[in-house]
């Protein structure tokens, strides 16, 4: 019997702790998991303050690098509305790609307005053409078979 006692206080006053079970881990999980989660939660509030901090001072006193490009940038605004305001009585634009452009809208140059008037006087000319080979099918009916070649001559004389 003395074996049996020794042995039994061996085990209780051994320096291992009790063994938990399962459910007692799921708990213990469970209380970890949700500490771990708050100090995450005040980590996530802490630098998203702290951040916007940061920006508001970096907008408020960037480095002097930063002010002499924005200040170029400002100057290059500036420049490019002084010179797309030139450029409009002219009859051209910037477009939004940076290229130059005839404008179409306002003032166009006087080189498309006479081009312009060019085309719509070949078009005005084309249609009275029209017309009077119509007139002239209908007015006498023993020239239709010239009225072809006339119309050729007539064709190639107004287009060259």
């Amino acid at each position: 019997m003395e074996k049996s006692e020794s042995s039994g206080r061996q085990e209780t006053e051994g320096t291992e702790p009790r063994r938990l079970n399962m459910e007692e881990k799921r708990k213990l999980e469970r209380l970890l998991i949700s500490d771990i989660e708050a100090a995450l939660a005040r980590q996530d509030a802490s630098s998203r303050s702290a951040r916007e901090r940061l920006i508001q001072r970096l907008q408020a006193k960037p480095p002097a690098e930063v002010r002499k490009l924005f200040e170029k940038y400002t100057l290059a605004t500036n420049t490019r509305q002084d010179v797309k305001k030139k450029l409009a009585p002219l009859g051209y634009d910037i477009s939004y790609q940076d290229a130059l452009t005839v404008a179409s809208y306002q003032r166009r140059p006087a080189e498309l307005d006479e081009f312009d008037a060019r085309a719509q006087e070949k078009r005005k000319a084309l249609l009275d053409l029209q017309r009077s080979y119509v007139i002239r099918l209908f007015a006498d009916h023993a020239d239709t078979q010239g009225l072809f070649a006339s119309l050729t001559k007539d064709l190639e004389r107004l287009l060259g």
